[in-house]
């Protein structure tokens, strides 16, 4: 995926978010995954809570949050649902995403 990216989500796991980012594909939604785990060496170690972030297009923002809610991989209602560069759970809170 080139260009710009906006989070669209967040997750505890690696797994999570690569399974979020293979819906979103397989809707026509092209998506990236970074993750804060040295490559995958220090899973368990990181400092933030949430360390999988799933990146989509700012223009698909919208369409690919609706898609993870109707999946139910992410918390609907307000939170996240405001457009790029916020992800968001339940509470609003970046870190909250998990479903």
């Amino acid at each position: 995926m080139k260009g710009c990216a906006a989070v669209v989500a967040t997750f505890g796991q690696r797994y999570e978010a690569e399974l979020a980012r293979g819906y979103l594909e397989d809707d026509g939604i092209p998506a990236a995954v970074a993750v804060d785990d040295a490559g995958g060496a220090y899973a368990g170690l990181t400092f933030s809570p949430d360390p999988a972030r799933v990146m989509v297009r700012p223009e698909d923002f919208r369409r690919a949050r609706r898609l993870l809610v109707e999946l139910g991989l992410v918390a609907g209602g307000s939170g996240g649902s405001g457009g790029p560069g916020e992800s968001g759970g339940a509470d609003g809170a970046e870190a909250s995403d998990r479903g």
